[in-house]
């Protein structure tokens, strides 16, 4: 079986063993976890009371510094070009030999949305620990169709708010991605931060 299923019985739970992720059964709801070589994560699905299991609390292990600022930059100035065309654009980032490495795939882009024209072994999309794309001057959100289509073991970002005519800053939303279930991320955790861009999960705070 790909997936497996744990009653947390102890707050302390032992290391991962299915083959694509694991939902947890816990005293405070229903968590979903996976693992690869780079991270691993345990987010909420369902929060719930279920009597005589131990709680759980979400985290988020991982095994790389920060996207440096410099990359992020790029990001920024590439998606800022795609949104005076009021295109989105997706980029993929994996790691080289400990270094973050920045692709801008092949892809088809559109005015609401976007997707790389290759998905197969070998493919950025495979390399890919973290996947951003833009939504031009739409807000920093994740849409039904970024919902749909988010559903692998990944970090997965949205920048938005580029009208090159608007004088508000740009603004990003990070969120751990498990098989189809999400987590709010702080961006600070995965990327050194431009001074001009915002963080969505922060702005509250």
């Amino acid at each position: 079986m790909f997936v497996h299923y744990l009653l947390a019985t102890d707050a302390e739970l032992p290391p991962i063993s299915a083959p694509l992720y694991e939902y947890v059964f816990a005293g405070n709801g229903v968590f979903k976890r996976a693992a690869r070589k780079e991270m691993s994560a345990m987010i909420p699905v369902s929060e719930c009371a279920i009597r005589g299991l131990a709680p759980v609390e979400p985290e988020l292990s991982i095994q790389f510094d920060r996207v440096p600022a410099s990359i992020l930059q790029q990001i920024l100035d590439t998606a800022r070009d795609a949104a005076r065309q009021e295109l989105e654009i997706l980029f993929h980032l994996s790691l080289v030999n400990e270094k973050w490495r920045l692709e801008v795939p092949p892809q088809i882009q559109r005015y609401a949305s976007v997707e790389p024209m290759e998905k197969g072994a070998g493919s950025s999309y495979e390399r890919a620990i973290i996947e951003i794309h833009s939504h031009h001057r739409m807000p920093a959100e994740f849409s039904p169709d970024d919902d749909r289509e988010e559903a692998g073991f990944r970090i997965y970002g949205v920048i938005g708010n580029l009208n090159p005519r608007s004088a508000h800053w740009p603004k990003i939303n990070f969120r751990m991605g498990v098989y189809g279930d999400w987590w709010p991320l702080r961006a600070d955790r995965i990327i050194e931060m431009p001074a001009e861009l915002i963080d969505c999960n922060t702005e509250d705070e």
